[in-house]
């Protein structure tokens, strides 16, 4: 019985984290923008399919000004100047930059999944501060 009662607990903890995590990305528009389509291109680029970031880059680098663009989702304003979103958004404009630059597809997935994993860096970090 208490084993059942600590498995309900732990559970409902870590439920919890789960909708506090997805809370900020879905409340703050400009980082739910920017995380969609980050996962969905990420997803395909797993697979060896990069013509979606390659299509879509621009527009990744938008949303990224987008979330540090003080005028938006002022809410949010002073999580806007971390480091660590200052690190995606510089990575998200080099990446831009090496699809521009026709980098290979190996290195160019490398960019990517640094990028990616500095991002969820910055995730994990706010979802401490929030």
């Amino acid at each position: 019985m208490k084993n059942k009662i600590l498995l309900t607990l732990l559970f409902v903890v870590f439920s919890l984290g789960m909708m506090a995590q997805n809370s900020i990305i879905t409340q703050w528009k400009e980082l739910n923008n920017y995380d969609a389509l980050l996962k969905k291109t990420y997803r395909l680029a797993e697979v060896g399919d990069l013509k979606p970031i390659r299509a879509n880059a621009e527009v990744l680098v938008d949303f990224a000004h987008d979330i540090t663009d003080e005028t938006l989702s002022v809410r949010y304003n002073k999580l806007k100047n971390n480091d660590k979103l200052k690190l995606v958004v510089q990575q998200t404009e080099e990446l831009q930059q090496a699809i521009k630059k026709k980098e290979k597809n190996e290195e160019l997935f490398k960019r990517f999944t640094k990028l990616r994993n500095d991002y969820k860096k910055f995730i994990r970090e706010i979802e401490i501060k929030d």
